[in-house]
């Protein structure tokens, strides 16, 4: 058990400390976001900032859970494309970080 000094116990109430790491959540959802197009794995390591070993267990959770579809192009290469699901999985995403954030951020602008 961690005791704190009494002056610093208003400072960790009014200044909660946010991390700066996405969680798989979020990272899904960037992946999503980026792929309604249709990208190469490349493009998406790239845009999401991902190394291939990560982006090998998102993708094979996405297109299981089939937010996210493979897809060839002309030139018979592979793709990958967000599904309507995936789409509506970013805007419930979305919207819901945007009403975390109105509750975070609203306090602190009182102060």
């Amino acid at each position: 058990m961690s005791v704190f000094p009494l002056e610093t116990i208003p400072l960790i109430t009014k200044y909660p400390k946010f991390s700066n790491r996405r969680d798989r959540i979020a990272i899904m959802a960037e992946i999503l976001a980026e792929t309604k197009t249709g990208l190469k794995k490349t493009r998406i390591i790239c845009k999401c900032n991902l190394s291939y070993k990560q982006l090998e267990l998102y993708i094979k959770t996405l297109l299981e859970q089939k937010l996210l579809a493979r897809k060839s192009d002309e030139k018979g290469r592979e793709k990958f494309v967000t599904t309507t699901k995936g789409n509506n999985f970013v805007k419930n995403f979305q919207a819901l970080q945007a009403l975390m954030l109105e509750k975070i951020v609203q306090p602190f602008t009182q102060l």
